[in-house]
C-alpha cells in the first residue's frame, strides 16, 4: 500500500460586504438580543438604540440574525413596532 495524502478542496464565496453604518440585530436561543455588540435587557433598548444608530446616519436597514432554534414569540417582542 502507497501512502497518499488526502484531497483538499478549495471553496470561494462571493458574500455580500456589510458596511460599518449598518444595524445588525442578533437574537440568541436563550432569547438574549444583541445591537451590535452590545446587549438590550429590552425591546424598548433595542428600540432606542435602532433610532439612534438612524439617527448618527446608519441607514435604515435593519439586518436581523436569529438563532434557527429562538422562538418566534421573542423575536416578536424584540422587533420594532
Amino acid at each position: 500500500m502507497v501512502p497518499t495524502s488526502p484531497k483538499r478542496f478549495t471553496l470561494s464565496l462571493c458574500l455580500p460586504q456589510i458596511g460599518k453604518d449598518v444595524i445588525t440585530v442578533a437574537i440568541q436561543r436563550d432569547g438574549n438580543a444583541w445591537l451590535g455588540n452590545q446587549r438590550c435587557s429590552s425591546p424598548e433598548q433595542l428600540q432606542a438604540g435602532i433610532k439612534e444608530a438612524v439617527a448618527n446616519g446608519s441607514e435604515r436597514k435593519v439586518y436581523l440574525r436569529t438563532d434557527m432554534r429562538s422562538r418566534y414569540g421573542v423575536l416578536r417582542e424584540v422587533l420594532p413596532r
